[in-house]
């Protein structure tokens, strides 16, 4: 049995495909497009500049100025007015004179304190001190083999010194001063008071509430005449001031 042969039908050629695009869910439906005789007429919009204010400030600087003018005259034109009514500017009055019993009377004075003298005891820091004599006039101090001569005139102070505190303190015995007179200040001469010392140092070691006797030589002018003695505690202390006079 022979079998019946289909032909396949020619192709077509109908064109190509052109994919779409694809479809954006989220993209808005597109805007109509308006003719342009239909679309509403563009809105103008007017800006309006600032003015400047310069002629504002200086029209209320003239109103103050004229202002302040008025009041200045209303105030001359009342004080004239006021001095008119009142007869005029009153006269200054005189200060009160003084009475006679004010005048006579002298003001009271107050006396400078006496400064201390020999045998007074004064104190610098911890070192009490009593001068207790002076001899002025000395050529010559000597010890044994040892002798100073003085270039004017030795004047020698015997001070006792008594140590107020509870712990040793050394008195030097270089740190003290004479004033003359004619206020010459003068050092205490080294040399001189360890031979008056009759060999001692002259750094003195004072225990505590011990009291000892030193003897203190000054080299002064001849014709000088001592008025003060300056003691100190210290080499740096302030100093206290007894009055004293050689004999």
């Amino acid at each position: 049995m022979e079998t019946e042969s289909r032909e396949e039908p020619p192709a077509r050629w109908v064109g190509r495909a052109t994919p779409r695009p694809p479809v954006d869910p989220w993209a808005t439906a597109e805007q109509p497009i308006v003719p342009p005789h239909f679309a509403p007429p563009p809105q103008i919009v007017y800006v309006e500049r600032p003015r400047p204010r310069r002629g504002c400030l200086f029209t209320l600087g003239v109103l103050v100025a004229l202002l302040a003018g008025a009041a200045t005259l209303l105030l001359i034109a009342g004080q004239a007015l006021r001095g008119l009514i009142g007869g005029g500017v009153a006269a200054p009055t005189a200060p009160p004179e003084p009475s006679a019993s004010s005048s006579s009377e002298p003001l009271p004075t107050t006396a400078p304190p006496a400064r201390p003298g020999v045998g007074d005891p004064v104190r610098d820091g911890k070192l009490e001190f009593v001068v207790l004599g002076v001899s002025c006039g000395v050529h010559q101090v000597a010890w044994a083999l040892f002798t100073q001569q003085a270039d004017g005139q030795f004047c020698v102070v015997d001070v006792g010194v008594t140590n107020t505190g509870t712990d040793q303190v050394i008195f030097p015995g270089a740190g003290q001063y004479v004033y003359t007179a004619d206020d010459l200040r003068v050092r205490s001469a080294s040399a001189a008071n360890i031979v008056a010392n009759q060999g001692h140092l002259d750094l003195w070691f004072i225990d505590g509430s011990a009291t000892i006797t030193v003897k203190l030589v000054f080299d002064i002018p001849a014709e000088a005449t001592l008025a003060t003695i300056e003691l100190h505690d210290s080499l740096l202390s302030n100093g206290v001031t007894v009055a004293v006079t050689g004999d």
